[in-house]
């Protein structure tokens, strides 16, 4: 459901029967750049790749692109053939914010009538954003679209009010017949982008050069494989017997792009795209993850001549019975898995010896044969699972070292391999239950965490300026006193959100410089950590959680200013593209020694999902301590565990005397 604004004006009734007013939303003249993100809006290589993507999306054939010439006197234009729209459609689709493609538009394109025999387009498109990209080419806020379908072209303005009582403003301006379809779009303000015509259209072609029915001309001048730096292109010449010679073009964007549309490979058959740009093979199993820093900087064309005769009749796949298409496919898939591994040789190189030096107590007691068997194996793992995460193969890296390492080797894998179902969970029960070995690892890692609370406590208790700044590096390593849910170690120091931060204030404080995992101010510092989440192939989709620390001096109590804070450096994030609204959640901690007025406990904003709590030193310690002691109780006091070993252990030293006394407290 769409709501306008004036439908938000209504009056509703309440329980009193008092008839109140909603007041009107406003917009600050930030608000697209936040919705659409600054690259679209203010990057004109971005922002003219999402233009040409809206004319694939409307099945065009040609586009035709005027760039920016302030010698030429030239204002930025972009033309298609595609299917166009009515005024009607222009209303919905463009000033619907957030619009769904997908769901009113479907997955594939639609085709203009001269097209409609035309084998099926997938789109680019999904949230609506780059339409707004005409705003990258305007220095008035401002830009026009015409638009033709059904012998109608209409021609509209489109704007950002500067009043902020809408985010977007359109008009429709002209309406006459036409014979032809298709949508342009243009400014009548002359810009400076600091790229010229030769080089762009070096970027479309890195991007759209895959289909080659596909034209762009830029100035006149069509986007052709000559346009691109020869650095570029790496050419694989590739002999198949029985078939004949293929040829692997990789194509190299030089910067991983925001998602992988213009990437995958691409099978050209006498100039022509055969079936549609994937990392997916023909029989729809996916050969690379999309998600990959790779697959969002390289793209595939396989120019394939010799399949001629085995190109379905619509141009949708090859013959896949074929012995001749399967053996192409997987040579093919070979040369480029081959090629990508070579990217990443000397990453893969650094991680296998980072693994043999965690697991060199155990590789020394391999033989030789036995130490060649697990680094072989490390290797394939990540050659053959390159979306693994790094904790993973730490733990198969580990569990494979002592099992080469033990005396009955792979006896217990074999044995795992013949259990039942209901044997794995009993399994499952006894290793649960610890032994005197874990509780020792747990007793010291308490001893650990009650040394951190003792340090913590010194900083908080001098009034130094330069000791509260020392604060932030401990908090880094005692997130987990802030509750349960900080307890996973994949909290870490997010740089690029604290550089945004950082950008916040004119001038960095005293010792910053040197600090680049924490923001230091006049009176305070600001630390920002982030868990990475995860999909099922276990790539990693970005932060999903991130952790905001606000440590005030001791002599700057706690208000409501300094409160709300933490929801202004969100706000920085939200303008910058580093938060997504419909994806991340935040919890912000306000630390002070004293709190000026309590405003009875955490500010929720956004429905919850950016938590802001005030929090005075005292009670912060309080909370650690009790946390700590309620696992040492829990520890001590398991009925599975020898009491009399346990507090021997303690008496002999496994937890000093000051940590003690700190328990007992």
């Amino acid at each position: 459901m769409i709501l306008s604004n004036a439908s938000l004006s209504k009056k509703f009734s309440m329980p009193d029967n008092n008839q109140l007013e909603l007041l009107p939303v406003r917009y600050d003249t930030r608000f697209l750049e936040t919705h659409a993100g600054n690259r679209i809006l203010a990057d004109p290589t971005i922002a003219v790749i999402e233009l040409i993507a809206n004319a694939w999306d409307a099945y065009a054939c040609h586009v035709n692109i005027r760039w920016p010439n302030k010698n030429r006197n030239q204002t930025f234009s972009i033309e298609d053939d595609g299917s166009g729209m009515t005024a009607d459609e222009f209303q919905q689709r463009w000033m619907t914010l957030a619009y769904n493609r997908r769901e009113y538009q479907g997955e594939y394109a639609e085709a203009p009538p001269n097209r409609s025999n035309k084998p099926p387009r997938m789109t680019f498109g999904k949230n609506g954003l780059g339409r707004h990209a005409g705003f990258c080419f305007s220095e008035t806020d401002e830009f026009f679209v015409e638009t033709a379908k059904d012998g109608q072209l209409v021609k509209f303005r489109v704007w950002i009010p500067i009043h902020g009582e809408y985010p977007l403003a359109c008009k429709q301006i002209e309406q006459k017949e036409t014979d032809s379809t298709g949508t342009k779009i243009y400014t009548t303000t002359i810009i400076d982008t600091g790229i010229d015509a030769d080089e762009i259209r070096s970027q479309i072609g890195l991007r759209f050069l895959r289909d080659p029915e596909f034209q762009v001309t830029v100035d006149d001048q069509l986007v052709t494989f000559s346009d691109l730096p020869k650095d570029n292109i790496h050419e694989i010449p590739l002999q198949v017997e029985d078939v004949g010679d293929l040829l692997i073009l990789a194509i190299n964007t030089q910067k991983a792009d925001r998602t992988t549309k213009h990437h995958g490979i691409a099978w050209h058959v006498q100039d022509r795209l055969v079936g549609e740009a994937s990392w997916k093979t023909f029989n729809d199993n996916a050969f690379i993850d999309g998600r990959s820093r790779e697959a969002k900087q390289y793209g595939f064309i396989i120019k394939a001549d010799p399949l001629k005769d085995l190109v379905k009749s619509d141009w949708t796949g090859f013959n896949e019975d074929h012995n001749n298409t399967q053996k192409c496919i997987q040579l093919v898939n070979e040369e480029i898995k081959k090629f990508l591994l070579d990217l990443t040789r000397t990453t893969r190189l650094t991680r296998t010896q980072e693994l043999q030096e965690t697991n060199r107590h155990y590789i020394n007691e391999m033989s030789l044969m036995d130490a060649s068997i697990w680094n072989s194996f490390i290797n394939k793992v990540q050659e053959e699972c390159n979306s693994i995460r790094p904790s993973d193969l730490d733990n198969i890296a580990s569990i494979l070292a002592k099992l080469e390492a033990s005396k009955n080797q792979y006896s217990l894998l074999n044995k795992l391999k013949d259990i039942s179902i209901n044997d794995f969970d009993k399994l499952d029960d006894i290793l649960s239950q610890w032994d005197i070995e874990t509780a020792k690892t747990v007793l010291n890692e308490l001893q650990t965490r009650l040394k951190l609370i003792d340090e913590i406590r010194k900083k908080i208790d001098n009034d130094n300026a330069d000791e509260i700044k020392e604060l932030q590096p401990l908090f880094k390593r005692g997130l987990w006193i802030f509750g349960p849910e900080f307890e996973t170690i994949e909290y870490t120091s997010n740089e690029g959100m604290t550089k945004v931060i950082q950008k916040i204030f004119k001038s960095e404080g005293k010792g910053s410089r040197n600090r680049p995992d924490f923001v230091i101010t006049t009176d305070s510092t600001v630390g920002i950590y982030s868990r990475p989440e995860y999909d099922d192939q276990g790539s990693e989709l970005g932060p999903k959680n991130i952790v905001i620390v606000e440590l005030k001096a001791p002599d700057v109590p706690l208000g409501d200013k300094e409160i709300e804070q933490p929801w202004k450096y969100i706000q920085e994030l939200l303008e910058k593209g580093h938060f997504d609204e419909d994806f991340m959640t935040a919890r912000c901690f306000g630390l002070g020694r004293d709190i000026k007025r309590y405003q009875g406990g955490k500010s929720s904003k956004m429905d919850g999902r950016v938590e802001i709590f005030p929090l005075r030193y005292e009670d912060f310690l309080t909370r650690a301590r009790s946390r700590t002691l309620n696992l040492y109780n829990k520890v001590r006091k398991a009925p599975f565990l020898n009491r009399e070993e346990i507090d021997d252990f303690l008496e002999k030293g496994g937890v000093n005397d000051g940590v003690q006394q700190s328990l007992e407290l």
